[in-house]
């Protein structure tokens, strides 16, 4: 029994929430770096509020397996609860600057041979997924959007495939990069690029979230112009659809315009919005296509849990 601090969370299987988190034995900051675990908790299924979520843990692995995974940004959980973390690597003074910061994928398969010597615990297995040096945009700490996915690829029979998108904040017009995972040798290679074309003026991407094949754009352009691109994803390639889905979301979301950071997803059908400011945060609530939207959660200083959620 212990406390961990999530980097990490993401919708899994049956309605459960995953986290991943760094902790240390007993919370004691003086143990030694061998002491340090990754560590995979799992809800209880169908958690009507988080009052009510019970955790239990999954896998944990030490540090030292992974020792060059520094900030982690985004992680996905499958049908099969296969966890991929993707992340920074640290700074390596030994290599040129174009190279000293790069990505970092590992993944926990419940389904793979268990480590051996890893301090590992729980059924399955980790790995680490290469990642291709095709894949290039973002590096040098300049990604500032990051999301995974599954796509439902209908050419390939309904076959899942594991997406990874993001954008650096350094490019105008925004350009969206998309990675895919090859499952057979587990490499991420560089899959498209997309330019934005999204507004009259320089648009700027506030959110990203995925759901059902379909990738909501969350955007401003101008001093009251908000809007929500929506894209279907439904194979591969994954060429730019023509003609995305436009929802206004000014009139809806006007607090939110000017937040100075957003987090969005999905937790079934609703499309959930967290609007950071200095001192405070709003979150909000709808589903998308039919925006009776009500913002009912302002709370000021610090973030807490949502109890509808």
């Amino acid at each position: 029994m212990g406390i961990i601090d999530p980097s990490c969370v993401a919708a899994g299987p049956e309605n459960t929430v995953y986290a991943f988190a760094l902790a240390l034995t007993y919370g004691n900051s003086t143990m030694p770096p061998g002491s340090q675990h990754y560590v995979i908790a799992k809800s209880n299924a169908n958690p009507t509020s988080s009052k009510e979520m019970t955790w239990s843990i999954v896998a944990t692995i030490s540090s030292s397996a992974f020792s060059m995974l520094d900030k982690v940004i985004t992680c996905v959980i499958s049908d099969q609860g296969v966890v991929t973390v993707f992340g920074d690597t640290k700074y390596d003074p030994r290599l040129g600057i174009s190279d000293a910061y790069g990505y970092m994928v590992i993944r926990y398969d419940p389904s793979a041979t268990p480590n051996g010597g890893m301090a590992s615990t729980g059924p399955g297995g980790w790995m680490n997924i290469t990642v291709s040096n095709t894949y290039t945009l973002g590096r040098n700490s300049t990604m500032k959007w990051s999301l995974a996915f599954y796509v439902k690829d209908t050419a390939a029979g309904g076959a899942q495939k594991l997406i990874h998108l993001t954008s650096a904040h350094v490019n105008f017009p925004p350009v969206l990069q998309f990675g895919i995972v090859d499952e057979t040798t587990k490499t991420l290679s560089h899959a498209a690029n997309w330019t934005l074309t999204l507004g009259p003026m320089f648009p700027n991407l506030r959110s990203l979230a995925f759901s059902n094949n379909e990738l909501f754009i969350y955007w401003i352009s101008g001093p009251s112009e908000a809007k929500m691109s929506v894209y279907p994803l439904t194979g591969l390639p994954l060429t730019i659809p023509a003609n995305p889905r436009m929802v206004d979301m000014w009139d809806t979301y006007p607090t939110c315009s000017n937040s100075s950071h957003v987090f969005s997803g999905f937790w079934g059908p609703s499309y959930n919005m967290l609007c950071a400011f200095d001192v405070s945060a709003v979150y909000c609530s709808s589903t998308i296509g039919d925006l009776p939207t009500a913002m009912y959660l302002t709370h000021s200083h610090h973030v807490t849990s949502n109890p509808n959620l």
